[in-house]
C-alpha cells in the first residue's frame, strides 16, 4: 500500500470505527445471557469483518502501478528467412512452415502482447519488411549477428525495448550472434529467442563418382564405378539404376551397413557412340533421406572410335562391287569386312568373323550394333522381313551406325526410304566420259580431294548404268556431283545419330582396274567414304549444362545451340525449355538468340530446390518440324549456409541468457508471447485502488447478509 485517497476527514473515519466497535461490543455484552458463546464470537467476528471491509471503502487506500508507456517503445520481430531454415526436421515439416505459422499469429495480432507496438522483418543476409503472408527463403547466407547489432543501433524517437529473434541459430557471415548479444546487453536491449528446428542428425544414402571423364573405345566393354555411403543408424537395401538421358539402362541392388561406405560398385555398359556421354546413377527413394541432392551422381565417358571399323555387306546375289570391296578390306587393316549375301532359295553366304550359317537376313538389333557400317544392296530389300528393317532404322537413328545404300531406289520400300537422303532418281548410261567432283571436304579432306579432283580425276565408268539425284531432301549434301552440274550421284545425310549415303554407281571397282593412279583414287574413295560413315554424327542439339552441378539460389545460364535441317546454325528456330524440379513441378522458359554466335540460345535460371533438374529442350524450325532433347543437372548445397544445417539451439540460448531475454522452443511457444523489456523503457504510473476490486464489495454483502441470517434465526433484531 502507497497511500490513502479518502475525501473524509481520516479523524472521523477513526472515531466512527471505534463507536462502531464500542457499539458492537456493549450490545453483544448485553445479550450475552440469552445467546450461546460460539454464536456470539461468530457475530463478533461477522461484525469486526464488516467494519474492517467498511473502513477500506472509507479510507480508499491504493497502490502505485508502473506499467511500460506503450506510445513510447516498440518491439522488433526479426524472422529468419536464410536457406538453412528450408531444412525439414521439424516432425516432418520445414523450418520456413513452423516460421509461417507463428507469422500468422503476428498478422492476427496475437504474436505480441496487443497493448506492444512491434515492427516485424525477414532477413537472410539483408533484412527485408515482412509483408502479410510473405515468408519466402531469401539467397545469400545468413548474418544474423550483423543484422541484430545493426537493429540494435538505429536510433529513433520510439526506443526499441526488445528483440524477437524466431531463427534456428545458423550465422555464417559477418559477426556472430553471441557479439552481437553482447552489444545489445550494453544497449539494455533484450533478444527473446524462439529457436526453430530440432537437435537431429541428417540421415542420407549418398552416390560418389569420379570427377574425369572415363575413356573407353566403341563397342567396348566399359565399367562405370561409383561408391555410397550410408549415413542411417541401419543397414539399408537400395535398388541403384543407370539411366542414359531417360532410359533406364542397368539396375542392381546393393546392401549397405548401418554408418558405412561400400567401395567397388560398378555396372558395365557397350557405348555404341564416339563422343562424350553422359550416364546418370539414382538411388531409389529413402523417406527418411534428408539430402536429395546426393540420390543422384553423374559420369562422363569419352568414347573415342575404334582403331578399325566393322562392316556388314548385306547383298542380293555376289557382284564385282562385293569382291573388289572385299579385296579392299584385306588389303587395309582399318577396315574388317563381314558380308551375309542370297545365294538362292533359303541359301545364304556368310563371310568374315562370323561362320555361322543363315537362313535369312539379320533381324535383331544386338546382331547389328556390333558393327559400325551397313552396305546395303537395295535389291535386297525386297526379301527382307519387317525386323530386319526396323533393325536397320534403330541401327542408324539410336545406335548412330552409318548406312551406304547401293543400287536402284524403285525396291526400297517406304519404311526404309525414310532413311534415303534423296527423294527420287534417274537413270542413265554414259556413253562418253563423265568427270567427278568432290561436293564435300567433311567426307572427304583437302588432301584426298586434290588426288581425286587432279587432272584426269575419277570418272563415271562408261557403259555402266548410273543413278544421278536432283531432288535432295532438306539436309541432305552432296558428296560427289557430275562435274559442271548441280547432280548427285552421292547424297549424304545425318539421320539420328548417324551417317546416310547413296552411291548411284555400281562400278566403282573399274577404277581399281584402270590404272595405278585410279587405283590410289579407289582406295582414297573408300577409305574416306568408310571412315565418314563409321564416325558417330553430330547431334543437332548441344546442351553444355547436360550432368553438370550447379548452386543452389545462384543464377546459372541454360545454354543449347542448335542446328537446323541442313545443320547449320539456327536462325529463326522458336526455342524454348521446360524445367522439372525435383518435386514434380514445371515452368516454361523462353530461350534467347545469342547476338554473337549464330545458332546459341540462351535463358538464366535459378534453382531454388536442392536434387535433380530435368531440362527438356523444344526447337521449332515450323509446321511439322521441331526437335526435343531431355538434359538433367543437379542443384547442391555449395554455400555454408546450406552445408551445414545442423540446429543450433545453444547459441539462441545463450544469446537470450547475455541479454536478459528469453529462449522458448517452438514446440512449447505460448501466445501472446512473454517477453522481456528493457528495464529503461519509460514507463506509466498509476493509482491502483483496493476499492475498485467486486471481490471486497462482493466480501462486505456476504459478511454482512450472514449477520443478519444468524442474528434472525437467534431471535435477535
Amino acid at each position: 500500500m502507497n497511500g490513502f485517497d479518502t475525501p473524509i476527514n481520516i479523524l472521523l473515519i477513526f472515531i466512527w470505527l471505534a463507536l462502531a466497535i464500542f457499539v458492537g461490543f456493549w450490545s453483544y455484552y448485553k445479550f450475552r445471557a440469552i445467546i450461546r458463546t460460539y454464536q456470539l464470537w461468530i457475530l463478533i467476528t461477522l461484525r469486526l469483518t464488516s467494519l474492517v471491509l467498511i473502513s477500506i471503502f472509507l479510507f480508499q487506500p491504493y497502490s502505485l502501478e508502473e506499467k511500460p508507456n506503450a506510445d513510447s517503445f516498440k518491439t522488433i520481430v526479426l524472422s529468419d528467412c536464410s536457406a538453412s531454415m528450408n531444412t525439414v526436421d521439424c516432425n516432418g515439416r520445414a523450418r520456413i512452415d513452423v516460421l509461417k505459422n507463428i507469422l500468422t499469429m503476428h498478422d492476427e495480432g496475437s504474436l505480441i502482447p496487443p497493448e506492444n507496438k512491434s515492427e516485424a522483418f525477414i532477413l537472410s543476409n539483408e533484412i527485408h519488411t515482412y509483408r502479410k503472408g510473405s515468408v519466402p527463403i531469401l539467397p545469400g547466407n545468413s548474418s544474423l549477428g550483423e543484422i541484430v547489432k545493426d537493429v540494435a543501433e538505429q536510433e529513433s524517437d520510439i526506443k526499441t525495448a526488445a528483440i524477437v529473434l524466431l531463427s534456428d541459430g545458423h550465422t555464417n557471415e559477418g559477426q556472430s550472434l553471441i557479439q552481437a548479444a553482447k552489444y545489445c546487453r550494453q544497449r539494455n536491449i533484450p533478444i527473446n529467442c524462439i529457436g526453430i528446428g530440432e537437435q537431429v542428425e541428417l540421415s542420407d544414402i549418398s552416390l560418389i563418382t569420379q570427377d574425369s571423364p572415363i575413356k573407353c573405345t566403341k563397342k567396348e566393354l566399359t565399367e562405370l564405378p561409383f561408391r555410397m555411403k550410408n549415413s542411417f543408424n541401419e543397414e539399408k537395401t537400395i535398388v541403384v539404376e543407370l539411366l542414359e538421358g531417360d532410359e533406364l539402362v542397368q539396375k542392381k541392388n546393393v546392401v549397405i551397413a548401418a554408418n558405412s561406405e561400400r567401395k567397388n560398385l560398378s555396372f558395365t555398359v557397350t557405348p555404341f557412340k564416339a563422343g562424350f556421354k553422359s550416364y546418370r546413377i539414382r538411388t531409389n527413394s529413402v523417406p527418411e533421406d534428408q539430402k536429395p541432392e546426393t540420390d543422384v551422381a553423374y559420369l562422363s565417358v569419352e568414347v573415342k572410335e575404334p582403331d578399325s571399323f566393322n562392316i556388314l555387306y548385306l547383298g542380293a546375289s555376289l557382284n564385282w562391287n562385293f569382291k573388289f570391296l572385299k579385296i579392299h578390306a584385306n588389303n587395309n587393316e582399318q577396315f574388317n569386312l563381314n558380308a551375309i549375301v542370297k545365294t538362292g532359295e533359303n541359301r545364304f553366304l556368310t563371310s568374315g568373323d562370323f561362320e555361322k550359317e543363315q537362313s535369312s537376313f539379320p533381324k535383331n538389333n544386338d546382331f547389328l550394333n556390333t558393327f559400325d557400317i551397313v552396305v546395303l544392296d537395295t535389291r535386297a530389300i525386297t526379301i527382307f522381313e519387317k525386323e530386319t528393317v526396323d533393325s536397320l532404322v534403330n541401327f542408324v537413328s539410336n545406335r548412330g551406325g552409318g548406312l551406304l545404300f547401293l543400287g536402284p531406289t524403285e525396291h526400297i520400300n517406304n519404311d526404309l526410304k525414310q532413311l534415303l537422303p534423296v527423294k527420287s532418281t534417274s537413270e542413265f548410261t554414259a556413253y562418253d566420259k563423265k568427270y567427278l567432283e568432290v561436293a564435300s571436304t567433311t567426307i572427304f579432306p583437302e588432301a584426298s580431294t586434290e588426288l581425286l579432283q587432279s587432272e584426269f580425276a575419277l570418272a563415271i565408268p562408261t557403259g555402266t548404268k548410273t543413278y544421278k539425284s536432283s531432288d535432295l531432301k532438306p539436309g541432305t549434301r552432296s558428296g560427289l556431283n557430275i562435274k559442271d552440274t548441280e547432280e548427285s550421284i552421292m547424297p549424304t545425310q545425318q539421320y539420328g545419330g548417324g551417317h546416310i549415303a547413296y552411291l548411284g554407281t555400281e562400278s566403282s571397282w573399274q577404277w581399281h582396274m584402270a590404272s595405278d593412279v585410279d587405283m590410289n583414287r579407289y582406295t582414297s574413295f573408300w577409305n574416306n567414304l568408310f571412315v565418314w560413315l563409321g564416325s558417330t554424327g553430330k547431334p543437332r542439339t548441344k546442351l553444355p549444362f547436360n550432368a553438370s552441378k550447379v548452386s543452389i539460389d545462384e543464377e546459372m545460364m541454360l545454354t543449347a545451340v542448335v542446328y537446323d535441317n541442313n545443320y547449320r546454325p539456327a536462325y529463326n528456330a522458336d526455342v524454348s525449355i521446360i524445367i522439372t524440379n525435383p518435386n514434380g513441378e514445371t515452368s516454361e522458359i523462353a530461350m534467347a538468340p545469342s547476338p554473337e554466335t549464330p545458332g546459341k540460345f540462351t535463358a538464366p535460371f535459378i534453382p531454388r530446390t536442392n536434387g535433380e533438374f530435368k531440362a527438356l529442350l523444344t526447337a521449332e524450325f515450323g509446321e511439322n518440324n521441331s526437335i526435343a532433347k531431355p538434359a538433367f543437372f543437379l542443384a547442391s548445397p555449395t554455400s555454408s549456409e546450406r552445408l551445414n544445417t545442423q540446429y543450433k539451439g545453444d547459441v539462441l540460448r545463450d544469446a537470450a541468457r547475455i541479454t536478459g531475454g528469453t529462449y522458448t522452443h517452438y514446440k512449447k511457444i505460448k501466445f501472446p508471447l512473454d517477453i522481456n523489456l528493457s528495464d529503461k523503457v519509460p514507463v506509466k504510473t498509476s493509482k491502483k485502488y483496493w476499492s475498485s476490486s467486486w471481490l471486497l464489495l462482493i466480501m462486505l454483502l456476504l459478511t454482512l447478509g450472514a449477520e443478519w441470517i444468524l442474528k434472525r434465526n437467534i431471535g435477535m433484531r
